[in-house]
């Protein structure tokens, strides 16, 4: 074994000398100029060697007392055979100064050198604390090493194994695990509408092509399953690097144009890191599911632990077809039928989207069906007290449950439909939903992870306007129409709200479920009278315009508002804050309950859906929300800042 010093004792004294009788002449060579001047150097260096000699007097004792303890605990005997292991092994004391090491050591981290002195945590990558090291895979010098180590009297005893080899063959497993990914023309159909069979064609060759010259830089396969669907095979290293790329594929695919505003576009979903095939081809498949949940145009990337999002940018493609309405709408009514009650639940903190569509699907329900209808709403926190009091007037009050309330009226025949989101965190009471053995969902917000799953009925469209939007035209299909006057403005206004009074988001299915509502009576100027506000609510307003700054083209107002003020005061600001010259996106930061709230709009092309989800929330592409449990406003707005700063 090597005693870890650097230098012997001679020559420590050796050098000492040397320097002290240098020293000296340098003070009689001073004496030729000035006495005074040779007695103040003399006693300073005086001082200095005095106070050196006794530390280096120390210092050897300390060397030496620590070589007598070595030996006291452990014999030649025992140094013989802790130089005979093969593998690198160090002795340190309690406080991890490096005692002793032995030739094997020497060669792998010393190269070759006979001496170190020093704590292991300034010579290794080591988080060395009180408690023992529990074999710690290092890396040094191009090499890998599973260190572990024991205690032994008053010493710590590492032991460094080689794994470099293992540790390369573990590298070279995981980067040769295939990854299983399918890939679909998601706007196929809509493009082939607007051109010849001919260019159809060329459409989707030029898109295959694409396709194909990307998975030959994998030397992976590409299958085609069907028109516009698509098997993927490669390997794990080479995922790897589209992740890199942030799967530059999507904007090399919108080069395939029909005209400047109509493109290609391609969902992926991929699996990874999944013990077989069978389950990597169901994990792809959940994957694309989400891309096409959440709008299309994007790569959804899904192993065990979690899922990740490249692309989504460009808004959904809406897809003119409303053969899925009509079989939601007969699948709806025989469930409705086949109940004793039915109740209505929207989100937290519910607005007039979801309110106006839970007023369209209670007339089918207790009018056309004749079944008892319940809302589930919280009165305290809900956005749309317009339209709650106009519930009131046409005799509905009795029928506003809260959730704690409608725990007493639910049996094992009632049926819920969940209206204007699938996330388990955003429902106005989870507990309540779990007590429904029937539900339905209606939604229009881009796919999150948290969805729910056990729906009997999932009837989901990323591309529609609004959740009134999606129950109009359901309505339509019912056989029994009985929508009233103010009925249809409760949906029409749902739609406005989301639309920004018809500026964005809108389609051809938008314009004609506003027409729908028209013939059957809702006057677009008892709309307005629902969205007047209060002076109060106005005044608020103002303070947030006025607090706003502009960051990277987003306005970010943090306002320190008062207790019992209006939440919806703060979500009209970032709706107002849009009608700045070069806003792009805005986001109104509030307080909340325990914690804080932001509240972000964009007018489409900052994906305000994904700068929130990266905080918690969620909520579509041009309207997004998220709440902060437990920070501050101030924590809040630093967050948003650096979100912003990375993604636009």
């Amino acid at each position: 074994m090597r005693k870890s010093l650097r230098i012997s004792k001679f020559y420590v004294y050796s050098v000492f000398t040397i320097i002290s009788l240098i020293a000296c002449i340098m003070n009689i060579s001073m004496l030729m100029f000035s006495r005074a001047l040779f007695l103040i150097n003399f006693s300073i260096t005086a001082f200095i060697e005095v106070s050196l000699l006794l530390l280096l007097r120390h210092y050897m004792d300390y060397i030496t007392n620590t070589s007598k303890l070595v030996k006291s605990f452990i014999s030649e005997s025992s140094l013989e055979i802790l130089e005979s292991v093969p593998m690198p092994l160090l002795v340190t004391n309690l406080e991890k100064e490096v005692l002793l090491f032995n030739d094997s050591f020497k060669e792998s981290f010393l190269q070759g050198e006979d001496s170190f002195y020093g704590t292991l945590e300034e010579f290794l990558p080591l988080d060395v604390n009180s408690k023992l090291l529990d074999k710690k895979e290092i890396f040094y010098k191009n090499k890998s090493f599973l260190v572990s180590s024991e205690k032994m009297d008053e010493f710590l005893i590492f032991y460094f194994f080689d794994v470099t080899r293992y540790s390369k063959l573990k590298k070279k497993y995981e980067e040769s695990r295939i990854c299983v990914g399918l890939a679909v023309f998601d706007n196929k159909e809509e493009l082939f509408q607007s051109v010849q069979e001919k260019e159809a064609m060329g459409l989707l060759i030029s898109v295959e092509e694409i396709l194909s010259a990307w998975m030959s830089e994998t030397d992976g396969i590409l299958k085609k399953l069907s028109d516009g669907k698509y098997l993927l095979l490669f390997e794990e290293k080479y995922l790897k690097h589209f992740i890199d790329k942030k799967f530059d594929i999507i904007n090399k695919i919108h080069e395939v144009k029909v005209d400047a505003h109509k493109f290609a576009t391609v969902s992926f979903g991929v699996s990874r890191n999944v013990d077989n095939l069978v389950e990597a081809k169901l994990q792809a498949e959940n994957a694309l599911n989400m891309a096409l949940g959440r709008g299309g145009d994007q790569v959804v990337v899904k192993s065990k632990e979690e899922y990740k999002f490249f692309g989504g940018n460009s808004p959904g493609i809406e897809k003119r077809s409303k053969v899925r309405a009509r079989v939601v709408a007969t699948a709806l009514l025989e469930k409705i039928k086949a109940c004793d009650t039915v109740f209505i639940m929207g989100h937290k903190f519910s607005d007039f989207d979801s309110v106006g569509s839970s007023i369209g699907l209670y007339s089918v329900c207790s009018r056309s069906e004749k079944k008892p209808v319940y809302f589930i709403i919280d009165r305290e926190t809900s956005m749309a007290t317009s339209i709650l009091k106009m519930m009131d007037k046409f005799g509905l009050s009795n029928l506003i449950l809260s959730p704690e309330s409608a725990v007493a009226k639910i049996t094992d025949k009632s049926f819920l439909i969940v209206v204007d989101t699938h996330s388990e965190k955003f429902l106005e009471n989870y507990q309540v939903y779990h007590m429904f053995k029937h539900t339905a969902i209606i939604d229009h917000h881009r796919m999150t992870m948290d969805k729910i799953h056990d729906a009997t009925i999932f009837f989901h469209e990323p591309f529609a306007s609004s959740v009134c939007e999606m129950v109009t035209e359901i309505i339509g299909y019912m056989p029994h129409n009985c929508l009233r006057k103010w009925e249809a403005e409760c949906l029409l206004s749902g739609i406005m709200l989301d639309t920004k009074n018809f500026s964005l988001k809108c389609g051809v299915r938008t314009f004609e479920a506003a027409a729908y509502l028209r013939r059957k009576g809702a006057d677009s100027a008892e709309v307005k009278k629902i969205f007047a506000d209060s002076m109060e609510n106005y005044k608020i307003k103002c303070k947030i315009v006025e607090s706003t700054y502009i960051l990277e083209g987003c306005a970010i107002a943090a306002y320190k508002g008062e207790a019992g003020e209006s939440r919806s005061a703060y979500v009209q600001a970032a709706d107002e804050l849009l009608n700045v010259k070069d806003v792009k996106a805005s986001f109104v930061i509030f307080k909340s309950g325990n914690g804080t709230d932001i509240s972000a709009r964009s007018l489409g092309e900052v994906n305000v859906q994904v700068l929130m989800e990266s905080l918690g929330g969620g909520g579509h592409q041009t309207m997004a929300a998220v709440h902060l449990s437990n920070m501050d406003l101030k924590e809040a707005e630093e967050k948003l800042i650096d979100i912003i700063k990375v993604k636009i």
